[in-house]
């Protein structure tokens, strides 16, 4: 997709470098991308629209922690993991947020617990 442009949002501004090393590894044009960081939608202009968005919050609801492997849990920050109560506080937001961002035609992807849907 030569044309298309794809903006990042991601809150940990340390994980900024890593995405634009991926970026320039994939041969991404830089002006066709864009690394917003902040809580979600806070930092992306009100005026972006997307045909697509693609999250993966933190969606594992901590009482459920013994799901995890340890490989996970000893190698991603917890803020990554968990997702407050039920593991719904990002799922929450994002669905309630993301129509603002979508056009009349845009798909929300969404990664989540089965159980969660």
């Amino acid at each position: 997709m030569p044309h298309a442009s794809v903006d990042f949002g991601e809150i940990d501004t340390g994980h900024h470098a890593t995405i634009g090393k991926n970026l320039r590894e994939n041969g991404i044009d830089r002006a066709q991308a864009h690394i917003y960081g902040g809580d979600l939608f806070t930092e992306i202009p009100k005026t972006n629209e997307y045909d697509f968005i693609l999250t993966n919050p933190p969606y594992i609801d901590p009482v459920q922690r013994n799901r995890i492997q340890k490989s996970v849990t000893d190698y991603e920050p917890s803020k990554a993991l968990f997702g407050g109560k039920d593991g719904m506080e990002y799922i929450s937001r994002i669905i309630n947020e993301a129509p603002r961002y979508l056009t009349n035609y845009g798909v929300l992807y969404l990664e989540h617990e089965p159980e969660q849907t």
